[in-house]
Protein backbone atom coordinates (compact mmCIF):
# COMPACT_ATOMS: atom_id res chain seq x y z
CA UNK A 1 0.00 0.00 0.00
CA UNK A 2 2.62 2.35 0.59
CA UNK A 3 4.33 2.02 -2.21
CA UNK A 4 1.48 2.81 -4.23
CA UNK A 5 0.61 5.96 -1.99
CA UNK A 6 4.13 7.06 -2.53
CA UNK A 7 3.02 6.84 -6.36
CA UNK A 8 -0.05 9.02 -6.25
CA UNK A 9 2.10 11.52 -4.01
CA UNK A 10 4.20 12.00 -6.83
CA UNK A 11 1.33 12.25 -9.01
CA UNK A 12 -0.09 14.98 -6.86
CA UNK A 13 3.47 16.80 -6.68
CA UNK A 14 3.04 16.91 -10.96
CA UNK A 15 -0.76 17.27 -11.46
CA UNK A 16 -2.24 19.37 -8.10
CA UNK A 17 -4.37 16.13 -7.96
CA UNK A 18 -5.84 15.05 -4.67
CA UNK A 19 -5.09 11.14 -2.60
CA UNK A 20 -8.01 10.10 -1.72
CA UNK A 21 -8.02 6.99 0.32
CA UNK A 22 -9.76 5.51 2.67
CA UNK A 23 -9.02 4.03 5.86
CA UNK A 24 -9.84 0.60 6.30
CA UNK A 25 -8.15 -0.64 9.35
CA UNK A 26 -5.99 0.71 11.72
CA UNK A 27 -2.93 -0.30 10.61
CA UNK A 28 -3.24 1.72 7.42
CA UNK A 29 -3.85 4.92 9.56
CA UNK A 30 -0.29 5.58 9.56
CA UNK A 31 0.26 5.55 5.78
CA UNK A 32 -2.86 7.96 5.39
CA UNK A 33 -1.43 10.27 8.33
CA UNK A 34 1.79 10.05 5.82
CA UNK A 35 0.21 10.50 2.67
CA UNK A 36 -3.65 11.41 2.12
CA UNK A 37 -5.17 14.20 1.06
CA UNK A 38 -8.49 13.13 2.34
CA UNK A 39 -9.97 9.67 4.19
CA UNK A 40 -12.53 8.30 3.53
CA UNK A 41 -14.05 5.82 6.38
CA UNK A 42 -17.55 3.55 6.42
CA UNK A 43 -19.90 2.54 9.62
CA UNK A 44 -22.15 4.07 12.07
CA UNK A 45 -20.84 7.17 13.65
CA UNK A 46 -19.23 5.72 16.76
CA UNK A 47 -17.18 3.43 14.60
CA UNK A 48 -16.03 6.44 12.34
CA UNK A 49 -15.82 8.48 14.97
CA UNK A 50 -13.21 5.65 16.56
CA UNK A 51 -11.39 5.87 13.16
CA UNK A 52 -10.96 9.46 13.09
CA UNK A 53 -9.05 8.88 16.46
CA UNK A 54 -6.93 6.74 15.27
CA UNK A 55 -6.06 8.77 12.54
CA UNK A 56 -5.75 12.00 14.66
CA UNK A 57 -3.25 9.91 16.73
CA UNK A 58 -1.04 8.94 14.13
CA UNK A 59 -1.01 12.60 12.62
CA UNK A 60 0.09 14.00 15.58
CA UNK A 61 2.61 11.14 15.83
CA UNK A 62 4.17 12.24 12.11
CA UNK A 63 4.10 15.63 13.09
CA UNK A 64 0.66 16.41 10.42
CA UNK A 65 -1.91 18.81 11.14
CA UNK A 66 -5.21 16.48 11.71
CA UNK A 67 -7.45 19.05 9.59
CA UNK A 68 -5.24 19.01 6.47
CA UNK A 69 -6.99 16.08 5.94
CA UNK A 70 -11.06 16.05 4.69
CA UNK A 71 -12.47 13.19 6.23
CA UNK A 72 -15.73 11.94 4.15
CA UNK A 73 -18.14 9.21 4.69
CA UNK A 74 -19.46 6.60 2.25
CA UNK A 75 -23.55 6.04 3.20
CA UNK A 76 -26.11 3.69 1.58
CA UNK A 77 -29.45 5.23 2.65
CA UNK A 78 -32.84 3.35 1.95
CA UNK A 79 -35.51 5.77 2.26
CA UNK A 80 -39.73 5.84 2.43
CA UNK A 81 -42.05 8.08 3.28
CA UNK A 82 -43.01 5.90 6.74
CA UNK A 83 -39.40 3.91 6.85
CA UNK A 84 -41.26 1.12 6.66
CA UNK A 85 -39.85 -2.84 5.44
CA UNK A 86 -36.31 -1.93 6.02
CA UNK A 87 -36.39 1.64 4.77
CA UNK A 88 -35.48 5.02 7.58
CA UNK A 89 -37.59 8.73 7.27
CA UNK A 90 -36.22 11.66 5.59
CA UNK A 91 -35.52 12.85 9.55
CA UNK A 92 -34.33 9.67 10.62
CA UNK A 93 -31.42 9.86 7.42
CA UNK A 94 -31.07 13.82 8.23
CA UNK A 95 -30.70 12.66 12.26
CA UNK A 96 -28.29 9.97 11.14
CA UNK A 97 -26.33 12.25 8.65
CA UNK A 98 -26.42 15.07 11.66
CA UNK A 99 -24.48 12.37 14.09
CA UNK A 100 -22.16 11.28 11.30
CA UNK A 101 -21.16 14.78 11.40
CA UNK A 102 -20.90 14.93 14.65
CA UNK A 103 -18.40 12.24 14.47
CA UNK A 104 -16.23 14.15 12.52
CA UNK A 105 -17.33 13.45 8.94
CA UNK A 106 -17.02 16.75 6.75
CA UNK A 107 -18.53 15.06 4.00
CA UNK A 108 -20.86 12.19 3.42
CA UNK A 109 -21.42 10.74 0.05
CA UNK A 110 -24.69 8.55 0.26
CA UNK A 111 -25.99 5.64 -2.70
CA UNK A 112 -30.00 5.70 -2.37
CA UNK A 113 -31.47 2.60 -2.82
CA UNK A 114 -34.14 2.25 -4.80
CA UNK A 115 -32.59 5.23 -7.19
CA UNK A 116 -34.75 4.05 -10.41
CA UNK A 117 -38.27 4.80 -8.57
CA UNK A 118 -38.88 9.04 -9.39
CA UNK A 119 -40.61 9.43 -6.02
CA UNK A 120 -37.71 8.63 -4.38
CA UNK A 121 -35.64 11.06 -5.74
CA UNK A 122 -38.67 13.21 -5.31
CA UNK A 123 -38.65 12.51 -1.53
CA UNK A 124 -34.77 13.03 -0.98
CA UNK A 125 -34.90 16.37 -3.07
CA UNK A 126 -37.60 17.47 -0.78
CA UNK A 127 -37.31 16.21 2.62
CA UNK A 128 -33.66 15.25 3.22
CA UNK A 129 -31.38 17.52 0.74
CA UNK A 130 -32.59 20.99 1.95
CA UNK A 131 -32.57 19.46 5.32
CA UNK A 132 -28.93 18.54 5.45
CA UNK A 133 -27.58 22.40 4.73
CA UNK A 134 -28.65 23.10 8.06
CA UNK A 135 -25.86 20.79 9.90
Amino acid sequence: MEQGLEFLAEARERTGLSIVTEVVSPEHAPLVARYADAANVFGAPEAIARKYRILEEHCAAVGRDFDEIERTTLQSVAISPDGGHGTETAAQIVNHFGELGDAGAQHIIFSVRSVHDPSILELVGRDVIPQLRHL
